[in-house]
């Protein structure tokens, strides 16, 4: 759930630069938000299992 809410909230803060920028699109917004909701879920999912270092 945390990256949707990264997600949305990246969406909200691209959205008024993309604006004036004339050479990106609403799409540049919306990708980014996509892209950042995404790595943030990848990134809990991999913090929520243990991992094991092994010993040589």
């Amino acid at each position: 759930m945390l990256g949707v809410w990264v997600g949305i909230g990246a969406t909200i803060v691209a959205t008024p630069i993309v604006a004036a920028l004339p050479i990106v699109d609403a799409g540049t917004a919306i990708a980014l938000g996509v892209g950042m909701g995404t790595g943030v879920a990848m990134g809990v999912k991999d913090s929520e299992r243990s991992t094991k270092l092994l010993d040589d």
